[in-house]
């Protein structure tokens, strides 16, 4: 286990992530950001909007978390909730509305279902569907968790499986090719 010294001694950056139109959504810091950017993908509905990450290298934690609330106070990133309090920040944190991001990736994936392109038993992996359709990790995992209620998919730990009553799809999908 590491001393809470070299745990604070260690190389940390702080990174600032950006939309397509260059606009500011977040500033944080980790000493490792690629891990840390899986973690936003998993946990934050409007991780699809970044587009660009820009980090700046500090020797140490204590130097970067100090750069990073000078950063937030000074830029006021719309999606840094943390920061926004203790601040002296009155504006609160946006909360991302995903409901029409969910609304879509449930409709794209029961047409594909509904036309037989997945076949029943087929593992699908959120990761993999939020990749395809531009869409979070959180967001994606939420509208096939609504499909699976719907009993459209079987939820199977952190994936979904095809269930069999979509084998007519499938079926229907043959002949006609």
């Amino acid at each position: 286990m590491r001393q809470a010294s070299q745990t604070t001694q260690e190389r940390t950056a702080l990174y600032r992530l950006y939309d397509a139109e260059h606009d500011l959504l977040y500033i944080g810091i980790s000493r490792k950001p690629d891990e840390r950017f899986k973690a936003h993908d998993h946990t934050h509905p409007w991780w699809h909007l970044v587009k660009y990450v820009d980090l700046t290298w500090f020797e140490c934690f204590t130097a970067a978390s100090q750069a990073e609330k000078g950063a937030q106070l000074s830029e006021r990133p719309p999606y840094n909730g943390m920061g926004h309090t203790g601040l002296g920040w009155d504006i609160p944190a946006l909360r991302y509305d995903d409901t029409a991001d969910r609304a879509d990736i449930r409709q794209r994936l029961l047409a594909e279902l509904k036309s037989g392109l997945h076949l029943p038993g087929k593992r699908l992996w959120p990761f993999s569907v939020s990749r395809e359709y531009g869409y979070s990790r959180n967001s994606t995992h939420s509208a096939m968790g609504e499909l699976a209620q719907k009993r459209f998919l079987e939820p199977s730990g952190r994936t979904f499986i095809v269930p069999a009553r979509w084998a007519y799809a499938v079926r229907r999908r043959e002949r006609s090719h």
